[in-house]
């Protein structure tokens, strides 16, 4: 694959509040988790397919951080490949934790004081009903037990898109997130976001609003197309004609670089 046609860019994770990681990572996921538009069976409006279960990654990722081995001084890992995203969290089970009660969803904490915290703040719940969730949607031949981490893998359900003439196929993206050290993890995106990326540079030569871009790249929302233009706004690639009022009905997006 041309390397030039992969847009890349730098992600730092960690020298942080560990909630401030753990929101940046989940908020990561949802980047990448770009809908595929499903042409399939078409009659009316077409399906979009996100490429992963997002229930799933999140609990997945909130997990890795609040059962990690914090006192070895690593934190978890997040590596993407073409076809799935790797979860790996340090440690092993707690000693009063069997591997049956752990896919079970027994809640036995690693972490006791960081567990209570996660529940105070509703991000976990006292069920520890986390595993059962991502095995009920992947298996738990996904969930794997190793001698020093546990390793959860998020499988891609990518369209087979060469049936609409594209060969639109997700790249590494490798993601490394512990909080107390310093981490550019260096994340390239898919063609998919690619592709969309250069459409929006394109169409947004002249000032678009972003009811007019979802329309053109058949979304049929805001929020997927925000999932676009943030990532643009930051860069410095496209720019609001409004930028002081930012949800005005008047807005418009113009390419810029």
């Amino acid at each position: 694959m041309d390397k030039s046609s992969t847009m890349y860019s730098v992600r730092e994770f960690g020298n942080t509040c560990l909630l401030y990681s753990l929101d940046d990572v989940l908020r990561f996921g949802e980047l990448l988790n770009i809908p595929q538009a499903d042409e399939r069976n078409r009659v009316v409006e077409r399906k979009e397919v996100p490429l992963f279960d997002a229930r799933a990654y999140s609990e997945a990722v909130i997990n890795a951080f609040v059962h990690n081995k914090w006192v070895d001084g690593n934190g978890p890992m997040f590596t993407g490949f073409k076809d799935r995203i790797e979860i790996l969290s340090r440690g092993v089970l707690p000693p009063k934790q069997t591997i049956e009660g752990f896919y079970a969803g027994e809640s036995v904490p690693v972490n006791e004081a960081l567990s209570k915290i996660f529940i105070q703040l509703h991000i976990t719940e006292h069920t520890g009903r986390g595993i059962p969730k991502i095995t009920s949607v992947y298996g738990k031949e996904n969930v794997k037990i190793k001698e020093n981490n546990i390793l959860v893998t998020i499988p891609y359900n990518r369209l087979e898109l060469a049936e609409y003439g594209t060969t639109n196929v997700p790249v590494d993206v490798p993601v490394d997130a512990p909080v107390d050290v310093p981490v550019d993890a260096s994340v390239g995106a898919s063609n998919i976001i690619t592709d969309k990326v250069k459409l929006v540079l394109e169409f947004c030569r002249k000032p678009r609003g972003i009811l007019e871009i979802a329309d053109y790249l058949g979304y049929k929302d805001k929020r997927s197309v925000r999932r676009i233009l943030n990532p643009l706004l930051e860069e410095g690639r496209i720019a609001m004609t409004v930028p002081d009022k930012p949800n005005s009905s008047l807005q418009k997006y113009i390419t810029i670089s």
